[in-house]
């Protein structure tokens, strides 16, 4: 009796759909400084994942998006630039699995500077 439950406990967990984590940036304009917003996605776990970098205004709406989304291998880095995008307030990353599996950051960048003013984690 216990090996069947737990044979049927592992055909339910393993039937069970893949989850998405979705995480953003604390908002701050960079229209207002006339920096460019760069998201930046690193793939710190040991398999492929899915990635959607967006940008989004201070409401939330998406104002500039990767076209889909980018499947990153261990260890590789993607990053999306909004330039100019004045609305563009902050970043949203949705990747698939869990938060842990990615290290993300939002960087404000100064194109005359060529340096970067602003960079915040996505949590």
């Amino acid at each position: 009796m216990r090996r069947t439950l737990m044979l049927a406990t592992a055909a339910i967990l393993l039937r069970a759909p893949a989850f998405a984590t979705v995480m953003t940036s604390a908002p701050a304009l960079s229209g207002f400084t006339g920096d460019y917003l760069e998201c930046l996605v690193t793939n710190v776990s040991t398999s492929a994942r899915l990635v959607l970098i967006q940008h989004i205004d201070f409401s939330g709406t998406v104002v500039d998006s990767t076209s889909s989304q980018v499947e990153l291998a261990p260890g590789e880095t993607v990053a999306h630039v909004a330039n100019p995008i004045p609305m563009a307030a902050s970043c949203r990353v949705t990747v698939s699995g869990s938060a842990r599996s990615i290290k993300a950051s939002a960087v404000y960048f100064d194109p005359d500077t060529n340096r970067s003013t602003i960079v915040l984690p996505i949590e």
